[in-house]
């Protein structure tokens, strides 16, 4: 996080006036400026604007918006509440994927995860922002869950827990991948826009993944749930394992 840095000058306007023996000394602390000379009077203002350490990040919204001093626990308040909607989002998966279906809930969570998160970073205030990052919280939550449940529903008994390790290895792999764009991009406008723009190429998943055919069996969408169940077969060359029903 940028933080403002702190700085001392000396202005040597007292020629001409004999109540300024001494120069004026300005101090520019993280939140106030303190005007002082020799004379030991001192008095402090309250900062209006900062200039930030720019040696990691050149932009960071607490430098952007000035969430420092005063505002300083607004950044807090916007994580707490961006957790929120990831929270929310484990609590209504379970709900929606069950009425909607697996593969609606994660494609759709996917476009609309790709929608919010690249509208943060044109967000005119913290409101907005706010908001739009508790949406993209939501979506990601239910994104994970789906894809984690579609896959262990795709999968045989035998192959479930193996199923659900390799989910995780892909999550771990974004978490790498996520300090390398932290590193390529030091604006947070860049680093937003570069983790959610590459979603869109998820959306071919509408035509490449299948339905999970035990919530199809579940609806009584039986011809479905069979045809999707044969082209697993076919494509594990157990065609003559299935009985018709």
């Amino acid at each position: 996080m940028a933080t403002p840095v702190q700085i001392k000058e000396t202005s040597p306007n007292y020629a001409g006036n004999s109540s300024l023996d001494h120069p004026d000394q300005y101090e520019y602390g993280e939140c106030s400026v303190t005007i002082g000379n020799n004379s030991m009077n001192t008095t402090s203002y309250a900062c209006s604007s900062w200039s930030y350490d720019q040696t990691v990040f050149i932009s960071t919204y607490v430098s952007e918006y000035n969430l420092v001093c005063d505002t300083e626990l607004t950044s807090a308040y916007i994580q707490v509440i961006i957790h929120s909607g990831s929270m929310t989002g484990s609590f209504l998966q379970g709900f929606v994927t069950d009425r909607f279906g697996r593969k609606l809930v994660l494609c759709g969570s996917t476009v609309f995860a790709m929608l919010v998160g690249i509208s943060s970073e044109f967000s005119p205030n913290i409101y907005v922002f706010t908001l739009l990052r508790f949406t993209q919280s939501l979506c990601s939550s239910c994104l994970y869950s789906t894809t984690f449940i579609l896959g262990l529903e795709l999968v045989g008994p035998s192959k479930r827990r193996w199923a659900g390790i390799l989910i995780n290895f892909f999550y771990s792999a974004g978490l790498i991948l996520l300090s390398g764009i932290g590193y390529g991009f030091r604006d947070w406008k860049y680093i937003q826009i570069a983790c959610s723009a590459p979603l869109t190429l998820f959306i071919v998943y509408w035509w490449i993944i299948p339905e999970s055919p035990r919530w199809l069996i579940s609806q009584g969408r039986y011809d479905e749930a069979y045809s999707i169940i044969r082209t697993i077969a076919k494509y594990n060359n157990s065609e003559d394992k299935l009985s018709l029903y």
